[in-house]
C-alpha cells in the first residue's frame, strides 16, 4: 500500500494518473503549485480550486492521502454540487443568461430532480425549480425579442384574506410590547394616552378588530413591457369580404343610406373592434384569438345592433397568419390521406397559356391541357369542400345562425381559454348572447364539427341575465378521456361572493359546486361589481403542484361609479384562486392593475375623464411561463403575455413580468393562512378583504381623474 503527502500531490497525479474512462470529461488534472491542485471541467472551461487553507492544514498534520482511480472519481462527484455554484456565479443576478441557467441532465444525471409536488404554498418560497423548467426559445411564445424588450418597473399593492390570526395576534401584541405601551395606565411610551381604537385592539381576538388594510396589504414591484401592440383586424376590407359572401350576416350588417356613404366614414361610425382575447398553440406555433366586431345603426357603442366573433391567427410577435388551417378534432383519419392525394395531383396541372406560348409545343398537347383544366377545377372544389368542412382556416367569422331581435343580437364578450391535456390542444369560447328571450352564456367549439356551440343553463335556476363568467378547468376537467364526450368546464359564476359552476360541454347542463350559502355570508361580503374578465389558468408548469390544492391566476374587473374618473371606472385586478376538498376561495387581488396605461376615453378623442365611461378591460392571459431562475437569490423570471381593451374600441397586448414571483413572495412575506376553512368568522374575513381593496381602487380612480 503506497502513501504520499500533500507535498508529492502533483509528481504522483502527473506519473500514476490514468484513468479517463472512469473520469470522462473531469479526467485532464492540471497542477498548479505545490500547495493547490485544480480540477478542469472541459465543458465549461471552468476550474474548481480547492482551498489554500485546507491543504495548509494538510501539510501542517501531515494528512496522508492513497489516491486511486475510484477515489478520485468519488472526490470528484462529490464535489460536482459546488462546481455547479461556481459555474453560475458567472451569471449576472439582475440580467438572467438563460443558456446558462439550462444544464443537461445527461451531463448531470445524479443532480436531476424535477420537483412535481409540495405539501403547501409556502414551500414554493426560495424552492430550486431549474430543473423543473423546460423553456425553448425556438418553440416558446416568449422569444428573444419579448425577453429583450425594454421594461418599466410598476409598482402594485395586493391584499391577502385569511390571515393567520394566531400569527397576528403574537405580531400585535409583540408590537405593543416593543412600543412599551402601558395598558393598566392607558399609555404609551411617551405617556400620551392610548386610543380607545388601539386599547380595543390590544385587549380584543376578534379578527376584524385585530386586522387593518395595512396587514392584509402586500406591496412590492412586477414590470411591463414599454412596447404595447395593437391587435385587431382591418375593419374595411372585413366589410368588403362580407358584403360580398354568402354568409348570413350580410344581411344585417347593411343599411340602405351607406350606398351614399364613404366606407371609411361608414366604418368609423357603425363598426367597432375590441375584446381580443388569446391563446397560444404549441403544436401550431401560434396565437388564435377571439374578438367581438360591434356593428350600430345608430352610430352608438352603447346601442349595438348586432355583434359577432371574428377569429384570428398570429405569429409570436403579432403578425396576423392569413389562411392558417388547422384539422377538426373529429375529423376523419382518411381526410389528410384524401387532401395529400388532392395535392399531388394538383401538382399536375400546367399553365395552358404557358404552353400555348412555346412555339415547339403541337396543338394537340395544348388542347389536351384545356381538357383537362376543367378536371382540375373540379378537384379544387372538391379540395376546398373538405378544407371548409373538416378544417378551420383562419381568419374566420363565427358561423353558427342565431336569432335577431331588434338591437344586442348576438354573440357578445368573447373568451378564449385553452383546454391542454397529453395530446390535445383545443380552444374553447365563452361568451353572453341575447336567444331572443334572455341572455344566456354560451361555449363555442371552434375546432369541432359535431355539437360545436352549447347553451348553458341550470336546471332548477333561471335568470333572464347571465353574462360575465369566467373559465377555468380543474383537474379534473382535463382528465377527459372519451371521444364521445366533450367533457366539462369550470366557470366563476360570482366573484364577491366566490361562487363557482360546472357546466357539461355537451348538453349545458350546469350545477353549483361552491356558492354564497356554503360560508353563510352577509352583505358585507358581497360586491356585484366585481366581475369576470380574462380566464383562469393554473400557474407555469415549472412551478411544482401543491398536494390537495389547486391555485389558478386571473385577472378580474371592478366597476366604480362617479370615483372620480367619468361615470362609470373599469380597471383590472389580479386575482389568486385556491382550491382544496371543493372549498374554492381568492388568496390575493391585486386592483387597479391598469400598467400606468393613459386610457383613451369614451368618445375616443383623448385620455381625459370625461362624461361616459372609462373602461380597461382585461381579456386574457394569452402566454405565461417561466424562463429562468436565479441560482442565488431562487428569484424566478417569468413573462406573461396579457391583452387588454380600452373603452370599446382598441384591443392591445402587453407583456408583464414578475407576476409570479410576485404571487410567491406573498406567501412568503405575509402570514396568509395555508387553508381556509369556513367558520363563524369567515363572512369578517372575506368581508375585511373587500372594503380594503375597494377602498383602495376609489384611491386610485380619485389619483389618476386628478390627473386626466
Amino acid at each position: 500500500m503506497r502513501f504520499i503527502d500533500a507535498r508529492k500531490i502533483n509528481k504522483f497525479i502527473n506519473e500514476n494518473i490514468n484513468c479517463p474512462s472512469q473520469l470522462g470529461e473531469f479526467s485532464t488534472l492540471e497542477p498548479k503549485s505545490t500547495s493547490r491542485f485544480s480540477i478542469q471541467y472541459l465543458g465549461n472551461t471552468a476550474f474548481f480550486k480547492t482551498s489554500k487553507e485546507m491543504l495548509k492544514m494538510m501539510l501542517k498534520k501531515r494528512y496522508r492521502l492513497r489516491i486511486t482511480c475510484y477515489k478520485l472519481v468519488f472526490l470528484i462527484i462529490f464535489t460536482l454540487p459546488t462546481i455547479f455554484i461556481i459555474l453560475q456565479s458567472n451569471l449576472e443576478v439582475s440580467s438572467i443568461n438563460l443558456t446558462d441557467l439550462t444544464f443537461k441532465p445527461s451531463k448531470f444525471p445524479f443532480l436531476s430532480s424535477t420537483i412535481e409536488y409540495v405539501d403547501t404554498k409556502r414551500a414554493l418560497v426560495d424552492l430550486d425549480i431549474s430543473k423543473n423548467i423546460h423553456y425553448n426559445p425556438n418553440s416558446s411564445p416568449i422569444n428573444s425579442r419579448i425577453i429583450n424588450e425594454k421594461y418599466s418597473k410598476y409598482e402594485v399593492k395586493g391584499f391577502v384574506s385569511n390571515l393567520n390570526s394566531e400569527k397576528l395576534k403574537a405580531k400585535k401584541h409583540k408590537k405593543s410590547h416593543k412600543d412599551k405601551l402601558d395598558i393598566n395606565n392607558f399609555k404609551n411610551s411617551d405617556g400620551e394616552i392610548i386610543s380607545v381604537k388601539n386599547f380595543e385592539t390590544l385587549l380584543s381576538d376578534d379578527y376584524s378588530s385585530l386586522t387593518t388594510c395595512e396587514d392584509l396589504a402586500f406591496t412590492s414591484s412586477i414590470s411591463y413591457s414599454d412596447n404595447r401592440t395593437v391587435i385587431g383586424e382591418n375593419i374595411f376590407s372585413l366589410r368588403e369580404e362580407i358584403l360580398n359572401s354568402t354568409s348570413f350576416l350580410k344581411e344585417i350588417l347593411y343599411e340602405n343610406d351607406e350606398l351614399e356613404r364613404e366606407n371609411e366614414e361608414i366604418v368609423n361610425k357603425r363598426w367597432n373592434q375590441f375584446g381580443t382575447s388569446g391563446v397560444w398553440l404549441e403544436g401550431e406555433q401560434c396565437y388564435i384569438t377571439a374578438s367581438r366586431i360591434m356593428y350600430s345603426k345608430s352610430e352608438s357603442k352603447s346601442d349595438p345592433t348586432v355583434s359577432f366573433i371574428r377569429l384570428q391567427a398570429f405569429d409570436r410577435d403579432w403578425n396576423e397568419i392569413k389562411n392558417k388551417s388547422i384539422l377538426k378534432f373529429d375529423a376523419p383519419d382518411i381526410i389528410q390521406n384524401t387532401l395529400r392525394k388532392f395535392e399531388k395531383e394538383l401538382s399536375k396541372e400546367v399553365d395552358c397559356e404557358q404552353i400555348y406560348r412555346e412555339k415547339d409545343v403541337s396543338n394537340t398537347e395544348y388542347e389536351q391541357c384545356i381538357e383537362n383544366k376543367d378536371y382540375f377545377e373540379q378537384l379544387k372544389v372538391r379540395k376546398n369542400t373538405l378544407l371548409r368542412r373538416y378544417y378551420v382556416t383562419y381568419p374566420t367569422n363565427y358561423d353558427v345562425p342565431f336569432n335577431l331581435p331588434e338591437k344586442f343580437a348576438g354573440p357578445e364578450d368573447p373568451r378564449i381559454i385553452l383546454r391542454r391535456t397529453k395530446n390535445v390542444e383545443e380552444p374553447i369560447i365563452i361568451f353572453n348572447m341575447n336567444d331572443g328571450e334572455s341572455r344566456k352564456m354560451h361555449a363555442y367549439l371552434p375546432h369541432r364539427n359535431v355539437n360545436k356551440v352549447v347553451k348553458f343553463r341550470f336546471e332548477n335556476m333561471n335568470h333572464d341575465t347571465e353574462k360575465n363568467w369566467a373559465p377555468f378547468f380543474t383537474e379534473q376537467d382535463l382528465q377527459l378521456d372519451s371521444i364521445l364526450s366533450h367533457g366539462s368546464i369550470h366557470l366563476v359564476y360570482r366573484l364577491n361572493p366566490l361562487e363557482i359552476a360546472r357546466c357539461s360541454l355537451d348538453d349545458g347542463l350546469c350545477e353549483k359546486v361552491f356558492e354564497k350559502s356554503t360560508l353563510e355570508l352577509s352583505k358585507q361580503s358581497v360586491n356585484t361589481d366585481i366581475r369576470g374578465g380574462t380566464q383562469f389558468i393554473p400557474l407555469p408548469s415549472s412551478i411544482p403542484k401543491i398536494n390537495g390544492k389547486q391555485i389558478w391566476v386571473g385577472f378580474t374587473k371592478i366597476h366604480l361609479r362617479g370615483c372620480g374618473c367619468s361615470e362609470h371606472y373599469y380597471r383590472p385586478m389580479l386575482s389568486v384562486m385556491v382550491e382544496k376538498h371543493g372549498v374554492y376561495h381568492q388568496d390575493l387581488v391585486v386592483p387597479n392593475l391598469s400598467f400606468e396605461t393613459d386610457v383613451i376615453n369614451w368618445q375616443a378623442d383623448g385620455t381625459k375623464c370625461n362624461r361616459g365611461n372609462n373602461i380597461m378591460s382585461p381579456n386574457s392571459i394569452a402566454a405565461w411561463e417561466v424562463v429562468g431562475q436565479d441560482p442565488f437569490t431562487k428569484k424566478i423570471d417569468d413573462y406573461m403575455v396579457f391583452t387588454y381593451s380600452e373603452s370599446d374600441k382598441v384591443s392591445s397586448v402587453i407583456t408583464i413580468r414578475g407576476v409570479l414571483e410576485y404571487i410567491i413572495r406573498v406567501y412568503g412575506e405575509t402570514d396568509v393562512d395555508e387553508d381556509f376553512i369556513p367558520s363563524q368568522e369567515s363572512d369578517t374575513i372575506l368581508g375585511k378583504s373587500l372594503n380594503c381593496f375597494v377602498d383602495f381602487s376609489v384611491h386610485l380612480c380619485k389619483q389618476y381623474g386628478k390627473a386626466h
